[in-house]
Formats: structure tokens, sequence, C-alpha cells
């Protein structure tokens, strides 16, 4: 399967069926700039969270090449960032 890439700047799903989390790109924007990646919607389990000062970036990615299983699908909450999720 393809990898996809989704860019964000508001708090928002990415997908809501299953999904492989490949990695999280993070930008702090004016401030430092926060994501915080949720497994089934914005009240969802948190799988990872992300910080970057103000004009940096900070990634993530999966230890295993398969990617990280969301069964309920990804939920990113972004505040003063920019977000980029790989996924499948």
């Amino acid at each position: 399967m393809a990898s996809k890439l989704s860019h964000h700047t508001a708090t928002g799903d990415v997908t809501t069926s299953s999904a492989i989390l490949k990695s999280v790109v993070c930008t702090g924007n004016a401030a430092t700039g926060v994501a915080v990646i949720r497994e089934g919607g914005v009240g969802g389990t948190i799988r990872a969270t992300l910080r970057a000062l103000s004009g940096d970036t900070v990634e993530w990615s999966a230890a295993d090449p398969d990617g990280v299983r969301m069964e309920d699908g990804i939920h990113v909450t972004v505040t003063t960032a920019e977000v980029t999720v790989e996924w499948e």
C-alpha cells in the first residue's frame, strides 16, 4: 500500500478508518507548536505528542518499518503548529 501525506494547521481527523501511522512532522509557528496524535478521534488514546519551538521542526517515525496500527483512525490535535502525517 502506498503512503499518504496529510498536512494540518488545525485540529481534526486524518482518517476515521483503520490505518497505519508511519511518521509525523511538527513545525512550531509563532510559539511552541504542539501536535497530539490520537487513535480514535478527539477523545481517543494518545499515541504520540510532539513539541517544536517556534521555527523548529520535530520528527517522529515508527520504530517498526511496518508502522503503528491505528484501528480506530488517526486524529491530530494541533496548537500553533503545522503538522504533516504519513499514513497508509
